[in-house]
């Protein structure tokens, strides 16, 4: 496969270079003519082993595609002769025409090396540069005189360059054709003026530098996709001047052409000193910029294998070098393989305390990372790159309302390779009228992930792709539409220009980073943000994370940082309790019932003893995943917090193999669906097989969400199923014989689209299906369904509300249902304000009923303090609002009459927040005594906001939050040393004090024997905590007990150890075959000693 593909890509290079040698000399001096494309020789580099060899396809010489002639009939080619410029000159003027004297003039051969490199567009080396080229400088008429022979105009396949500057002035050039000078000779060179720009160069004291060497070079274009480029834009990657620091270390600077690349107005210039060397600088006209010398060490090399593939007039692959200083990888500096597979040595920077890592960037090679340790000052290292063609991948970019093919959209790969995180872009394939968007020289059996973004669309992201098995087919990415969003970044001094956020919607697919601008004031605009409700975070560079906001209709997000908080435990093996030392632990936030990676993963010690520290929490709380090979992962969760919080154990289970299969009634086939499942363990992206069925691996117990993308259909699938210790297999039904016909309100949306929504659930699995559909659709019929119970739920898409729903129940009797949804849900609009009637922003709003046994909506207010809601709710609708610097407004009644009175924003729903009244709680323990030191948190009724910081109760064991407004909130304690308990507190000015008890942890170890005194095997231990009901104690893992062996059953010894009981007097039922039994039991924190517990009867 991995051959088929290099041979193609050769046949497309070689239709490339026939196609665009011949418009080459159709016109190219000064930079005006037709463009050579970079698909032509350099585009070789796309291929592999026999295929790079042009005659082998039956292609013609390089030199006649050069040069536009054709062979004669004996097969011999008629070259063109070549023009030898001697006695030939180029004048230098300004742009009234007078001559510039002293002006730098480089006439550079252009040789596959000198192309800009790789997928980023790398520069050719200086010195590699310096090394081919001839130097003129321009004498008092502005004149020098050309270099002679075939070295500059006949040596190099791709034609030759000159360009001319001088600081003060904008650079210019002209390229000309293979064996052709003239065009570099046809009129004056216009050198235009520019604000001058200098650079200074100092030492790490910060003294100047005199006689420093300053390199100056011009930001390049990749060869991918730049077909409609003209040849002097590409031949930036060959301009180089030098100059040289004066007494003072200052060195005046040339400045970019003005020319059509789309790049910006700057250059790039870096010093070198000796063994010293700063680092690239972009420079405007103008600028005055500070390069300062570091230390430096050399690296060379050698790259075998790409010789097997790279051909004689392919572009070479870049050498690039990388650093990471705990902000992330940032390149220091490149250089070009030589045809021997051998670079180096080249200088790059030191930098105390980095990473280092070194890759080939190549359009048609792997990267073949690697990295370099125990890096020097002064030192020489050697490093061998095993240089490995690679895969393509193609995607093709749909917008989903239309189906349009998006051929302006933005693709990029990412993945995580042996030196770290690592990127390659895709360019727009059009030389076959595919018109997809493609990537070459991807990695095999690495799972990708594809992001998009297109001007008008939200962006969206693919995860788990691989290869080879993903190189076979074109993947479809349908855009949504985007919706403005607004916000604020708060905390963070200084304030950054730019920020990056992640935006995500709540469901299972993956979040998208969007880079930002940042005003002043900490204010952005982000215009790829989907339509509909949404969360996102701001995140820096090192790592740290802003609060999680989530956006409703009224789309302002405002995000603060502040104090990072530490978390830490230790992590065993559920069954011996021995310390798993191959533990990692990664952080992550809560977004309501989603979680979002908060942070790198971190490896525990020896002792299993792990300590992370991350950025703002969620106000839903925080939470560390904990994995290790061959356990099932497990997840805690604490409130958010500052200090620093112990989780004590945290006990992982061994993992179970578990298998999905989708079973067709109607004998359908999917062996290219994706599916991928969020639960207990994560579910990476990953295909069915040919019978429909899907490893999940290693997992383990407990409910899961998973999603089923088949391609070519236009519907989104949700299952929810249960992984049971019983379970071989678990079964989910693809389709059946049922249908449901829905018709459509004649209203339209906001947004323009609905999106309907079917599902259904049994007690093994749950399925949820979602079309989008255009407004201005009457009906929708969805076929193929399994004969299940459906409920149809109508969407608004720019709201996210559900608008309208009703049931459609299927059975073999009656397969097929009709039913009509209806849009007569209007606005209610609610307004916050503080106790002055100024409107507040960034207020949470919850709507739920009066019980508190459902939250309905939530949303976020805006600069206006402005929060809208559009669907039924019930009658006994309630607002808990919570202020973002303090004050809340609990249980504000907002019934039917109230909301019919404020459909518009004009007329809003006004809620004022309060702070004049106080929560308390007392906690004490099973004695009766006071707890001192303890964490507690006070919420909402709900739990979906938290009122305020956590606050510790005092000597008497009491904790109490001022500041808030008047209502019933709710208490949660999570202290690792006892049982997590939750109780309510009625804030007022004169509170009345709640009480609650804490029960400290304990271990309880039962021995179950018989009437003769054998131990009782797998004997099933369960509880009675009410006067009422036996229950299973894997109902109670909330309280953070567990057993061993797993799942309260006794092993060969009739022992079953327990942790985490609450301490007091426990019932406990224990089942035996027929046998059942109670008994009352005392758990002591600190004892350990078994109790023998006898069961009487068979």
């Amino acid at each position: 496969m991995r051959a088929f593909c290099a041979t193609l890509f050769a046949l497309i290079a070689l239709v490339a270079v026939v196609w665009l040698a011949s418009t080459a000399n159709e016109g190219s001096h000064a930079g005006h003519g037709v463009a050579f494309e970079l698909n032509g020789a350099p585009d070789a580099e796309s291929t592999s082993g026999p295929a790079l060899d042009a005659a082998a396809h039956g292609a013609q010489d390089p030199t006649s595609i050069a040069a536009g002639s054709e062979p004669q009939a004996d097969g011999q080619l008629r070259r063109p002769i070549a023009s030898d410029p001697v006695g030939a000159g180029l004048r230098v003027v300004d742009e009234d025409g007078a001559p510039i004297d002293g002006a730098t003039v480089r006439f550079t051969p252009w040789h596959p090396q000198h192309w800009a490199l790789g997928t980023g567009a790398a520069l050719p080396a200086t010195a590699d540069l310096e090394s081919a080229t001839e130097l003129r400088t321009t004498d008092e008429g502005g004149s020098c005189d050309a270099p002679s022979g075939n070295p500059i105009y006949g040596s190099a396949y791709f034609g030759s360059v000159v360009w001319a500057a001088r600081p003060g002035s904008r650079v210019a050039g002209r390229t000309a054709p293979y064996q052709d000078s003239s065009p570099l000779f046809d009129g004056e060179l216009t050198l235009e003026r520019a604000p001058p720009a200098v650079a200074t160069v100092v030492d790490g004291g910060l003294q100047p530098v005199p006689d420093a060497r300053i390199e100056v070079r011009l930001p390049a274009i990749t060869t991918l996709g730049t077909a409609d480029r003209p040849r002097l834009v590409h031949a930036r990657s060959m301009f180089h001047w030098l100059g040289q620091s004066g007494p003072t270390g200052d060195c005046e600077l040339p400045a970019a052409p003005l020319d059509d690349s789309g790049l910006p107005d700057l250059v790039l210039v870096r010093a070198v000193h000796g063994g010293s060397l700063s680092g690239w600088t972009a420079v405007r006209p103008g600028d005055q910029v500070t390069l300062t010398l570091e230390a430096a060490f050399e690296l060379q090399g050698l790259a075998p294998g790409s010789q097997d593939w790279l051909g004689e007039y392919a572009t070479p692959p870049a050498v690039v070098v990388d650093c990471d200083t705990g902000a992330g990888w940032e390149r220091l500096t490149t250089c070009a393989l030589r045809p021997d597979t051998s670079f180096g040595p080249f200088q790059v920077p030191f930098r105390e305390g980095a990473a280092y890592r070194v890759w080939l960037d190549g359009d048609t090679c792997e990267p073949a990372e690697a990295r370099l340790t125990n890096v020097r000052p002064g030192t020489q290292r050697s490093i061998t790159l095993e240089a490995t063609l690679g895969w393509p991948l193609w995607i093709q970019v749909l917008a989903r309302a239309t189906g349009e093919a998006l051929l302006d959209g933005d693709v990029s790969f990412e993945w995580r390779g042996a030196g770290g995180r690592m990127e390659r872009r895709a360019w727009l394939d059009e030389l076959d009228g595919s018109r997809l968007h493609v990537a070459r020289g991807l990695p095999e059996s690495v799972p990708l992930t594809v992001t998009v973004h297109a001007a008008g669309y939200a962006a969206a992201t693919l995860d788990g792709l691989e290869l080879p098995a993903s190189a076979s087919q074109v993947h479809q990415l349908s855009l949504d539409s985007a919706a403005p969003l607004h916000g604020r970044v708060t905390g963070l001094d200084p304030l950054p220009a730019a920020i990056d956020l992640l935006v995500g919607r709540h469901d299972a697919r993956p979040a998208v980073r969007h880079r930002v601008e940042l005003r002043p004031d900490g204010t952005f605009d982000a215009a790829e943000a989907p339509v509909g409700e949404l969360w996102c975070a701001a995140v820096t560079p090192a790592g740290g994370r802003s609060t999680i906001a989530n956006v409703g209709e009224v789309r302002f997000a405002d995000l603060a940082f502040a104090d990072r908080m530490a978390l830490a435990g230790t992590v065993v093996d559920r069954e011996t309790g021995v310390p798993i030392d191959e533990a990692w632990v990664v952080p992550a936030l809560l977004v309501g019932e989603r979680s979002v990676p908060a942070g790198r993963a971190a490896p525990v010690d020896a002792t299993g003893r792990f300590r992370i520290d991350f950025g703002p929490t969620s106000t839903d709380g925080v939470a560390v995943l904990v994995e290790a090979p061959g356990y099932s992962s497990a997840t805690r969760v604490v409130a958010s917090s500052a200090a620093p919080f112990d989780l004590g154990q945290v006990r992982l289970a061994p993992a179970i193999g578990a298998v999905l299969v989708f079973e067709s009634e109607l004998g359908r086939s999917i062996p290219r669906a994706s599916f991928r499942a969020d639960g207990p363990s994560v579910v990476e992206q990953r295909l069915l097989d040919d019978t429909g069925r899907v490893e999940l691996g290693d997992v383990a117990l407990g409910s899961y969400q998973a999603t089923l993308e088949v391609p070519g259909e236009d519907l989104a699938r949700g299952i929810s199923f249960d992984v049971r210790r019983d379970d071989d297999q678990i079964r989910v039904p693809l389709d059946g014989p049922g249908s449901i016909g829905v018709a459509l309100p004649s209203a339209g949306t906001s947004s323009g689209r609905w999106r309907c929504e079917l599902s259904a659930a049994t007690s093994r699995f749950g399925l949820i299906l979602q079309r989008h559909v255009a407004a201005s659709a009457t009906a929708v019929e969805f076929t193929g369904l399994p004969l299940l119970d459906w409920r149809v739920d109508l969407v608004d898409e720019d709201s996210g509300s559900i608008v309208d729903s009703t049931a459609a129940p299927l059975s073999e009797a009656a397969p097929h249902a009709d039913v009509s949804l209806s849009a007569s849900a209007a606005a209610f609009w609610i307004r916050v304000v503080d106790a002055s009637g100024a409107p507040v922003a960034g207020a949470r709003v919850v709507g739920r009923d009066a019980l508190a046994t459902s939250a309905w909506f939530q949303a976020q207010t805006d600069v206006n303090g402005l929060a809208v809601y559009r669907a039924e709710v019930p009658d006994d609708l309630v607002l808990d609002v919570v202020g973002p610097a303090g004050g809340s407004a609990l249980a504000t009644p907002a019934g039917p009459d109230a909301r019919a009175l404020h459909t518009a924003s004009e007329d809003p729903f006004v809620v004022p927040l309060q702070s004049n009244c106080t929560a308390a709680v007392r906690l004490t323990g099973v004695d009766g005594e006071p707890l001192e030191g303890i964490e507690v948190q006070f919420f909402t009724e709900t739990r979906t906001d938290r009122l305020g910081p956590p606050v510790q109760s005092d000597l008497d064991g009491l904790a109490r939050l001022e500041g808030v407004g008047a209502g019933r909130t709710h208490i949660v304690v999570e202290d690792a040393r006892f049982v997590p308990a939750l109780w309510r507190a009625t804030a007022a000015p004169e509170p009345e004090v709640a009480q609650l008890t804490l029960y400290r942890r304990s271990p309880l170890t039962v021995r179950v024997l018989d009437a003769e005194l054998e131990p009782v095997p797998a004997a099933t231990i369960s509880t009675r905590f009410e006067p009422f009901g036996t229950h299973a104690l894997e109902a109670f893992d909330w309280y953070g007990m567990h057993s061993s062996p797993e799942g309260y059953v006794t092993g060969a010894d009739g022992i079953c150890a327990i942790s985490g009981v609450p301490e007091g007097e426990l019932r406990l039922t224990v089942t035996a075959g027929a046998a059942v039994a109670e008994f009352d039991v005392q758990a002591r924190p600190g004892e350990t000693g078994a109790i023998d517990l006898v069961v009487q009867g068979d």
